[in-house]
């Protein structure tokens, strides 16, 4: 194996993708954060953001050490690096730590709080989350809670602390999330079957999976429609328009299953962008206009 091969397996130990999107969200809380009032410092922006990154990364390391037995029998996961034996799990938990470790330390640097949520966010999504996932489908459910951490360290690193936009930062987050892994749970249901792992899909159906996605696609837009308070009016006006047009999008119309679920899955990504950039548009609107 080359140096670069053996670097590109080690770096998607982490699995990079889900780190960037929730770091994406990350920097959506400090941006509404600032929407009520916060400093903006870039220094504490990025050092929160490059601390998280490593925690998450580590908590993606310790699932894939948990899961290379499942992986090993589902098509899309069975070349991952442990899955094949190219890393040891021994070597995998050591870069857990050390990955933990600094990311740790880097928020008790910032604030202490920040440091138990992203201590919240290792231990439910690398060990909790990982092992109720082969026992119930509610484990998305549950697995929402890490995806809802990174936002939530951004807001409080940005000194942010009123209890409704909490609430909506947590609504917001864990509807958009299961909208997201339900199209997942839909696209890849048959490496979930292969698998044995008890999916929505699996346990209630296809049909049914793509109601609760819709339920959870309007309480989504329901935080949305809680977010704007405390906030500006173009905070009102721009969210208003990503909740609608979210709301439009994910209507299936008839289509079928897989295809609507993979457009979904895309428009979900698509909202968390548009959503980010709604807060930091009206962040800038209410500093310099």
């Amino acid at each position: 194996m080359t140096r670069r091969a053996l670097a590109t397996d080690w770096y998607r130990l982490t699995k990079p993708g889900l780190v960037y999107g929730n770091l994406f969200a990350l920097v959506a809380g400090y941006g509404y954060g600032m929407l009520e009032g916060g400093d903006f410092s870039l220094v504490t922006m990025i050092v929160t953001t490059l601390a998280t990154g490593l925690i998450m990364g580590a908590a993606c390391v310790v699932n894939n050490i948990l899961d290379r037995d499942i992986d090993r029998v589902m098509g899309r996961t069975r070349q991952r690096a442990l899955a094949a034996g190219r890393i040891m799990p021994s070597a995998a938990a050591l870069y857990a730590v050390v990955l933990a470790s600094i990311g740790l330390g880097l928020l008790a640097a910032i604030q202490i709080w920040l440091t138990l949520l992203g201590a919240v966010g290792l231990i439910t999504y690398g060990w909790v989350y990982t092992w109720l996932k082969r026992r119930t489908y509610h484990a998305t459910l549950f697995g929402t809670i890490p995806g809802a951490i990174p936002p939530f360290i951004g807001y409080v690193a940005a000194d942010g602390d009123a209890w409704l936009t909490i609430i909506a930062i947590g609504l917001i987050m864990v509807s958009w999330q299961m909208v997201h892994f339900y199209a997942i749970a839909l696209m890849r249901h048959d490496d979930y079957t292969a698998a044995a792992i008890p999916t929505v899909s699996r346990v209630l159906g296809l049909q049914a999976t793509r109601v609760h996605m819709l339920w959870w696609a309007w309480l989504a837009a329901l935080g949305i429609v809680v977010s704007m308070f405390h906030t500006n009016s173009a905070y009102a006006v721009l969210s208003g328009c990503v909740a609608l047009y979210w709301l439009y999008s994910v209507n299936p119309v008839a289509q079928d299953m897989v295809p609507w679920a993979r457009q979904t899955f895309k428009l979900s990504l698509l909202f968390l962008v548009l959503w980010a950039t709604a807060i930091w548009i009206s962040v800038g609107l209410g500093r310099f206009v």
